[in-house]
């Protein structure tokens, strides 16, 4: 499930009309939903969510456990957090995306694989007629049509000056230019060789064979005119075109002689799991290959290999985001007391209280996410366990 949504999320960023039919086919138009229908609570001052907006937004805005005791029992054992729907929860997405969407401003890449999966920040217009000469399409001789049936021609030179005169061929290598005074060009295999240079490392004499004389050589035949592919001036990609990872976008940039582009920025992703139950991979002993079971020398449960991140990290690379890999959280479980004009203001003065204190892991890991990336995702630590801290920090967290 976790894989498919990070899909979904990371797709929202595409401004393409492709982009935003293939989101319209999965979930359907964007229509904001109806308000839940909750008890009302006091709107709290100066308080953000996770998504940068005032918690006053949410009808559950700090619907969480108060200040006080730590202990297992004095637990909710109701969630004070309104269940959204799906759709819901991906329209609040999309919100989050609009607001970052021309705020992160532009870059230049160089052509390469870096590019792909970018949004083009300019338009791309071709400097120079395309070809920038007239050229062959095939390996062959530039002839003249009208020089009449198949018969012996002679070999002049490459690179002799001058137009072709008439019985002159040139040999012409596809995409290469065609003299001047030639109209057309005939195939290596409708040509047989007459004679050579005494050193063999030319032709002098050839013969166009049966067919290929002036009844079936056709002005124009196997030439590229310039600007035959496209003109000068030519816009071949728009403002808002995404560089795919097919290679063609790419294609058509070095086509017209670009070594770099301006993009639009991409978000950076910072990325955590929590839960002191998991074993993060990349931090436990034992080197590359495969891990032995989390289990302790004595066979007593030691925890689970997180699996969550590994998976994420690999999805949002794969659709060439660059991720800060924020490892595994501990759930970190202090006593709550209330300390006004604390170092980590989350409330006015004369709220109840300010804040938690200290802050612990999970609001550091959050913190130094806003810091390092535009985009913060979690993983776990939203259920109704005595650690589960994710939903009360994410709101605790002010605006940066």
């Amino acid at each position: 499930m976790l894989v498919p949504l990070l899909r979904h999320i990371l797709a929202v960023i595409d401004p393409t009309e492709a982009g935003l039919a293939e989101q319209a086919s999965l979930h359907g138009p964007r229509v904001a939903p109806a308000p839940a229908q909750t008890t009302e609570t006091a709107p709290v001052q100066d308080a953000c969510c996770a998504h940068r907006h005032p918690v006053a937004r949410h009808s559950s805005a700090f619907a969480h456990p108060r200040p006080g005791s730590t202990l297992v029992p004095s637990r909710q054992r109701h969630s004070p957090h309104v269940l959204v729907t799906l759709a819901d929860a991906l329209s609040r997405v999309h919100d989050v995306v609009d607001s970052l969407s021309g705020s992160l401003g532009t870059e230049t890449r160089p052509l390469g694989a870096s590019l792909q999966g970018h949004v083009l920040a300019e338009a791309v217009c071709a400097t120079h007629d395309l070809p920038a000469w007239r050229s062959t399409n095939v390996d062959g001789y530039a002839v003249v049509a009208a020089d009449g049936p198949a018969g012996e021609r002679t070999v002049r030179p490459k690179g002799t000056r001058g137009p072709l005169r008439a019985g002159e061929v040139e040999r012409v290598n596809t995409g290469g230019p065609v003299p001047d005074g030639a109209d057309a060009v005939v195939m290596v295999e409708d040509t047989e060789l007459v004679a050579s240079s005494p050193d063999g490392s030319e032709e002098t004499t050839i013969r166009l064979v049966d067919g290929a004389g002036s009844d079936v050589v056709k002005v124009g035949q196997h030439l590229r005119q310039p600007g035959s592919d496209l003109a000068r001036g030519t816009q071949v990609m728009a403002a808002g075109e995404r560089v795919g990872f097919g290679g063609g976008e790419v294609g058509v940039l070095a086509s017209v002689g670009r070594r770099d582009v301006a993009v639009l920025r991409r978000p950076t992703i910072a990325l955590l799991s929590t839960g002191n139950e998991l074993v993060d991979l990349d931090a436990s002993a034992g080197g590359t290959g495969e891990q032995a079971p989390p289990v302790g020398a004595d066979g007593s449960w030691t925890g689970i290999y997180d699996s969550n991140r590994p998976a994420l990290k690999a999805v949002a690379e794969s659709m060439g985001y660059q991720v800060v890999d924020l490892g595994v959280v501990r759930d970190e479980l202090r006593p709550h007391y209330p300390i006004p004009f604390c170092s980590w203001p989350v409330r006015k003065a004369d709220s109840p209280w300010c804040c938690y204190g200290r802050p612990g892991a999970h609001e550091q890991a959050m913190r130094k996410g806003m810091e390092l990336a535009d985009v913060v995702i979690t993983t776990g630590g939203t259920s109704m366990g005595e650690g589960d801290l994710v939903k009360v920090r994410s709101l605790l967290l002010p605006s940066p």
